[in-house]
């Protein structure tokens, strides 16, 4: 409700479990998220890692919710991982963004990796700049 009242985006951290002892998957599974999107529709909500490994409930999950986003950093070369990538390609290229997992991953290193990833031109650029820009309520152009 706060976030709603300051008009702030949220970020969550979805899936990813797997890597963390006494942390029940069930818990960060994305389908979580679905009801608080549904009850908080003015909330912008970004989904971290993907929800990894619930790969297609995370793409389900931004298709259905007009304030759900999500990116997939760490996941891009993961089992399952060219998923999010057709997605952007074909049904949601205005839900996905471009993250780093820094300090994980350096963000160079991840800025060489998806220029490399097969997205169209016309959706490279909203998952690296015009999707976020949206989300922070950038004025471009």
């Amino acid at each position: 409700q706060k976030c709603s009242d300051l008009q702030l985006p949220v970020i969550l951290t979805t899936g990813q479990a797997m890597l963390a002892r006494d942390v029940i998957m069930a818990h960060a599974h994305p389908l979580l998220i679905d009801e608080v999107a549904t009850d908080f529709p003015e909330v912008t909500m970004v989904l971290s890692h993907g929800g990894y490994p619930f790969i297609m409930d995370t793409i389900a999950l931004a298709q259905r919710n007009p304030n759900v986003y999500f990116e997939f950093s760490g996941r891009e070369s993961a089992i399952g991982g060219h998923l999010y990538i057709e997605a952007a390609n074909t049904m949601i290229p205005d839900k996905v963004v471009f993250a780093s997992a820094q300090p994980f991953f350096h963000f160079q290193d991840r800025i060489r990796i998806y220029e490399q990833l097969p997205f169209k031109p016309e959706v490279r650029e909203k998952v690296m700049f015009r999707n976020a820009a949206r989300i922070l309520k950038l004025k471009i152009d």
